[in-house]
């Protein structure tokens, strides 16, 4: 028993060392990042191009470093991740995951470096295609760091509409009647609510009505 106490102070003395320098290295990265986030002195508008330029090309590694964290974060935290780390962010979980998304996929070999996008949000796009559809993207030009949002929504388009013409007909039909009776039973669930909330209504007007009918009564005795 005393062997099992030892280890899980063993335990929690290396959590909280990994915790220790995990916020040691974050502290470091925010003053890094608050020295070169500083604007410096320009005098031609070649410099301002050449410096907002480089800006550019740092937002890129910058994006893809806070996903490794929120990774990082995730292993190292689990149980705490959701409510010790993303809820205490300037941005959503949906956010937190689309970086982590892309994190994972430029680690893992699936996008290049030199060919991941400049925004997060257009690189998860990218991340979500599956391998075959991903080729095809690169083959066409597309996984590039200067591909736009709508070109890869638009392809994502195309691939859907190859996909639902080789079904056929009948799974557009499918899918369009799946999509309908969901949809009817949304509407169904709200009617029940609403008429629901009617019957409250038409009770508590009912006893309104009762009780000036006996105040009225009283008064005529």
């Amino acid at each position: 028993m005393a062997f099992s106490k030892r280890g899980l102070e063993k335990r929690s003395v290396q959590q909280e060392e990994r915790q220790a320098g995990f916020q040691q290295s974050a502290a470091e990265d925010i003053r890094v990042l608050a020295v070169s986030n500083a604007v410096g002195r320009i005098d031609t508008t070649d410099q301002v191009v050449e410096a907002i330029s480089q800006l550019w090309r740092e937002a890129q590694g910058k994006f893809l470093a806070i996903g490794r964290y929120l990774v990082r974060a995730k292993e190292e935290f689990p149980k705490a991740f959701d409510k010790e780390v993303v809820s205490r962010l300037p941005f959503s979980y949906a956010t937190a995951h689309q970086l982590m998304s892309v994190a994972r996929a430029v680690d893992r070999g699936v996008l290049k470096l030199d060919e991941l996008p400049r925004t997060y949000s257009v690189a998860y796009q990218l991340v979500t295609l599956d391998r075959d559809a991903l080729a095809e993207a690169r083959h066409g030009g597309l996984v590039s760091p200067d591909v736009s949002r709508k070109a890869i929504l638009d392809f994502k388009r195309t691939l859907e509409e190859r996909k639902l013409a080789a079904q056929g007909r009948k799974a557009a039909l499918e899918r369009e009647k799946e999509e309908l009776a969901t949809k009817a039973s949304r509407l169904k669930q709200q009617l029940a609510e609403a008429m629901a909330r009617l019957a409250e209504i038409d009770a508590d007007l009912a006893g309104g009505r009762a009780a000036i009918d006996d105040e009225a009564a009283k008064a005529r005795l």
